[in-house]
C-alpha cells in the first residue's frame, strides 16, 4: 500500500460508447467499450446493492484486440 499511496496514478480521460445495463435484482452489469489514445479497450463492472447503498464488487478492463 505504501507504494501505491506515493505514486499519483492520472490516466487520459475518454469517452465510453456501446453502454449497456443489465440488472438482476440487487445486482447490475454494466459493460461499455472504450477509445484512447492506446486504442480500444472493454470494461465490465458489478455492482451489488447491499444496506440500501450500492457497492463496486468487481470491475475488469481488456485491451482490445489490434
Amino acid at each position: 500500500m505504501a507504494e501505491i499511496k506515493g505514486n499519483k496514478f492520472t490516466a487520459a480521460e475518454a469517452d465510453a460508447t456501446d453502454v449497456k445495463v443489465r440488472a438482476y435484482g440487487d445486482t447490475v452489469i454494466r459493460t461499455s467499450r472504450t477509445r484512447n489514445q492506446t486504442g480500444v479497450s472493454h470494461s465490465m463492472e458489478v455492482w451489488v446493492k447491499q444496506g440500501g447503498q450500492w457497492k463496486a464488487a468487481h470491475t475488469q478492463f481488456s485491451q482490445a484486440a489490434k
